[in-house]
């Protein structure tokens, strides 16, 4: 059985905060996604806290089967390590536990596949690139 892919998760990279001004104090704001399959719109609250080293989540997350509503709270640790030129780096603390155990990995990208609740580290949810799952056969062959 093929992995899940990490083209089909949300996710939420240091890039994109870095980009929209979410990594310079206290910032609070929202970030939306667009479903490639149906134009639907689903999206999520953000605060960031570079003073403190967290980033909060707030979301609903409606179960797929059920229809049965959920309302998310809940925040990761920021670290930042030493750039060679000066200044330094933020990575999210993955809080995830993987079989009772706590990640605590430092990843520039959290991801939330389908039907999952929280956001978390790709290892943690086991997922690939669908680059990765593409046969030999069909990467490279000439179809001319």
């Amino acid at each position: 059985m093929a992995k899940s892919v990490v083209e089909d998760c949300k996710k939420i990279g240091i890039g994109w905060l870095k980009k929209n001004n979410f990594l310079g104090g206290y910032r609070s704001g929202t970030l939306t996604w667009t479903s490639g399959y149906d134009d639907s719109k689903s999206s999520i609250g953000l605060t960031t806290d570079t003073n403190n080293l967290t980033v909060h989540f707030q979301y609903t997350q409606t179960d797929y089967y059920t229809e049965e509503k959920s309302d998310m709270d809940y925040q990761f640790r920021l670290e930042t390590t030493p750039c060679n030129y000066g200044g330094f780096r933020y990575w999210f603390i993955c809080g995830l536990y993987k079989s009772g155990r706590y990640c605590g990995r430092a990843v520039a990208k959290l991801y939330k596949p389908p039907g999952t609740k929280w956001f978390g580290c790709r290892h943690c949810w086991e997922l690939s690139y669908y680059e990765r799952q593409q046969s030999k056969v069909c990467k490279y062959r000439d179809w001319e």
